[in-house]
C-alpha cells in the first residue's frame, strides 16, 4: 500500500506546535497565530502543494481541496546595491490529514478501476 510512503513523515512530530509535513519544521509567530485562529490544535500537520507531491501525493488527488490559510516567510536578502532588504514570500497551506484522506480514497478508486 502506497500510503506508508508519506506516512512516515508523521514519526518526526515535535511536539507542541504546528508542524509542517515535509520539514518537520514548525510554524511560529503569526502564521502559528493565524493557523491557531483557525482552530487548529499544537501537532496537527500542514503542506504547501508542491510539498504534497514530494511526500508522493497524486496531484489529482488534491484537487478540490481548499487552502487552510495563505501564509509568509521574511528574510533578510542584499540586493544588488549590497543594501539590506526583506524578502516576504506568502505560500498557501493545506491540511495534510486532508490531503492524506483525499490520497486514499483516490487510490482506492484507481484499484476499483484496474479489478
Amino acid at each position: 500500500m502506497q500510503i506508508d510512503t508519506y506516512t512516515k513523515y508523521h514519526l518526526k512530530t515535535k511536539v507542541g506546535k504546528m508542524i509542517n509535513a515535509l520539514t518537520g519544521n514548525t510554524y511560529t509567530g503569526t502564521n502559528y497565530e493565524l493557523l491557531a485562529s483557525l482552530g487548529f490544535a499544537d501537532g496537527h500537520r500542514f503542506s504547501t502543494f508542491n510539498q504534497a507531491m514530494k511526500l508522493g501525493i497524486n496531484p489529482k488527488a488534491m484537487k478540490g481541496i481548499k487552502k487552510v490559510a495563505t501564509l509568509k516567510f521574511c528574510k533578510e536578502v542584499e540586493d544588488v546595491l549590497g543594501k539590506k532588504i526583506l524578502d516576504v514570500k506568502f505560500f498557501s497551506v493545506f491540511d495534510y490529514e486532508d490531503i492524506c484522506k483525499r490520497q486514499r480514497a483516490y487510490e482506492s478508486i484507481i484499484q476499483s478501476n484496474v479489478a
